[in-house]
């Protein structure tokens, strides 16, 4: 399967071009809009400033990430399936499939916010009621802070570990879409029942994606000190740490983005080849059966 990744890498490096565009466009927004982070600030207006500033990038980078993914995400089926695509196809793809990924979209947000309150809730508890319960004994705040540090730290780690196991059954939700050209709620389907079947490969693909970005998060929240009046945001992205984990992440992505689609097509592939052994049985049974029709009829 990586064999056949290089070769659509390689029959179609625009494709490579686009992503990392799409990627450099990404890392400039975050250096104009985010590189002052979120200050601690009696002026009101300077605060909401900068939570305006971190708005609209979120703004921006959702709409080019919708045109991106419509686009080249179509690009790359094309290419997986008929071993060439062309740029030219990008706003044909875009318009015809633009609807479907930003439905698609707005589902899965549905999703992560119903999950990040479940979550929530199951680990805020326990976190709440140790701090009550350490601000009645005599360890002071010191040792009450120490302890939901560490909660907060584990409580990311699970979190983060939850993603990865559920991450799979999503990977082939967007494949469908472009491959099939089917529904956003059949894309869902298709993709999931293509994930189970899958799940050793698409796990192994989200941890080669994610990681890099993962382990900088562990090592950030380990490392970053967050008080009244920091900025760990600034600090965590002055960190050359910070963009060593975004250019690993790219590389990796360029290489193992296409055996998702691979994956999807092969399955697709089996499914069609079971339906087609399936009916060449039927007929063979069909062919074979003598026809009586003649002595029933007398």
């Amino acid at each position: 399967m990586i064999k056949k990744a290089f070769a659509v890498i390689r029959n179609n490096p625009v494709l490579v071009v686009m992503y990392l565009v799409y990627n450099a466009l990404i890392l400039i927004g975050i250096l104009v809009f985010l590189s002052d982070g979120i200050e601690q600030s009696k002026n009101l207006a300077v605060m909401l400033g900068q939570l305006g500033k971190m708005y609209l990038y979120f703004a921006i980078v959702g709409v080019i990430g919708l045109l991106f993914v419509s686009g080249a995400g179509a690009m790359l089926s094309e290419a997986v399936k008929t071993g060439k695509t062309a740029l030219s196809s990008f706003f044909p793809f875009v318009k015809k499939f633009f609807g479907r990924i930003l439905l698609s979209a707005l589902l899965m947000i549905a999703y992560a916010i119903v999950f990040s309150i479940a979550l929530s809730i199951i680990i805020t508890v326990p976190i709440v009621l140790i701090t009550l319960s350490s601000g009645l004994n005599t360890g002071g705040a010191a040792a009450t802070t120490n302890m939901v540090s560490g909660m907060t730290t584990a409580a990311s780690a699970l979190t983060m570990l939850i993603v990865l196991i559920a991450l799979p059954f999503f990977a082939h939700w967007f494949p469908s879409i472009f491959m099939d050209d089917t529904t956003v709620i059949k894309g869902m389907l298709n993709g999931f029942k293509s994930a189970k079947k899958n799940y050793g490969k698409l796990i192994l693909i989200v941890l080669a994606i994610y990681l890099p970005t993962m382990f900088y998060t562990v090592y950030s929240l380990m490392n970053t000190t967050f008080s009244l009046g920091s900025n760990a945001v600034k600090d965590m992205m002055g960190s050359p740490v910070y963009y060593a984990q975004i250019l690993i992440s790219v590389v990796i992505s360029v290489i193992v983005i296409p055996m998702l689609f691979i994956t999807y097509y092969e399955h697709q592939l089996k499914l069609a080849a079971q339906a087609m052994g399936q009916a060449g049985q039927l007929d063979q049974s069909d062919a074979s059966a003598p026809d009586n029709g003649g002595e029933s009829s007398q």
